[in-house]
């Protein structure tokens, strides 16, 4: 009701998506309704992660290590949605990733795609392998500035299905000069 309201009367354009909403992947049936909802208006989901609720959290008492895993967090979460088969019950729903760079994207598809040769019968609902969704104009990735994988990853997914991420006011992103640095990129 509120994700209806929210994009007719304010103009909402995506909705996001938490990594671990309260405890739970976000690929569980409990939020088909959300799914649902953001197909029929129009508007992508948008994985972003809640850094006091990533998976090293808990594991790290560093904070060097909870920030190099944080995007670990966001790819675990996204194979919920494309190997859970969010994609297949919502055929128009869009899903975006956001901050966790890109350089994951290849090693994911690989994984996703191993396993599910290997284990078909633990997703007998998907009707596609779980990196052609990945690859499919469903799927919009935002990638840093300086990432070496950069060129790699829009050849196998698309460059129009990559999106800048300024990060934008983090102690870490490299504001102002990101967008010059990605317009002086040649590769």
């Amino acid at each position: 009701k509120e994700l209806k309201r929210a994009v007719r009367e304010l103009g909402l354009l995506a909705v996001r998506v938490p990594t671990w909403p309260e405890g739970t992947n976000p690929g569980d049936r409990r939020f088909d309704p959300i799914y649902a909802a953001a197909e029929q208006l129009g508007v992508p989901a948008c994985l972003h992660l809640l850094s006091a609720r990533t998976i090293g959290a808990d594991r790290f008492d560093n904070f060097f290590f909870k920030h190099v895993f944080y995007g670990a967090d966001v790819f675990m979460a996204f194979s919920t949605l494309v190997a859970g088969g969010v994609m297949d019950k919502f055929p128009e729903l869009k899903i975006g990733v956001f901050e966790a760079g890109c350089g994951w994207i290849p090693y994911l598809m690989e994984r996703l795609h191993e396993h599910y040769e290997l284990f078909p019968d633990q997703l007998p609902h998907l009707r596609r392998d779980p990196a052609e969704y990945m690859a499919s104009e469903r799927c919009f990735y935002t990638f840093e500035p300086e990432e070496q994988m950069l060129p790699i990853v829009a050849k196998i997914v698309g460059e129009d299905r990559l999106m800048y991420a300024s990060d934008y006011a983090h102690f870490d992103c490299m504001c102002p000069d990101s967008v010059s640095t990605i317009a002086n990129r040649d590769d």
